[in-house]
């Protein structure tokens, strides 16, 4: 069984809980609206903000080996990845919105639903890390 507190292991539950909202919310629409099209653009925004995750991942991994040897290193490998996720999230809703013809609600609320997920997870995980900082003191 993997170490509950790894990167690795959070991550992929990080992942589970995004797909999960994103297919509840393409449900949501599906089921209101009766197109398949709107459940399908609120099913590309919220494996965008999936995508979005594995980028961030991605580049935190890279920004910790990036600065063993010189901080400054790490953090312009985060500002870089940064500036990258900015225009990949432009990018994808160009894409979802102009060249697939997605219905702009249903990709912003599976984008923004996704995202708030992946807020909620970073606090509920920064709480239980501090919690438990303080339990080894």
């Amino acid at each position: 069984m993997p170490e509950m507190n790894t990167v690795s292991y959070q991550s992929r539950i990080l992942m589970a809980m995004q797909i999960g909202v994103s297919a509840v919310v393409a449900l949501g629409f599906y089921i209101i609206s009766g197109l398949w099209l709107d459940a399908a653009a609120a099913a590309y925004g919220g494996l965008s903000a999936v995508f979005i995750s594995v980028l961030l991942r991605m580049d935190v991994l890279k920004a910790e080996r990036e600065s063993a040897g010189d901080p400054s290193r790490g953090i312009r490998v985060l500002m870089v990845g940064a500036a990258q996720r900015f225009f990949a999230v432009i990018a994808l809703f160009v894409v979802g919105l102009v060249w697939l013809k997605l219905s702009p609600l249903a990709l912003c609320v599976g984008f923004v639903l996704a995202q708030l997920c992946y807020s909620m997870f970073a606090r509920v995980t920064q709480n239980e890390i501090r919690s438990a900082g303080q339990e080894n003191k």
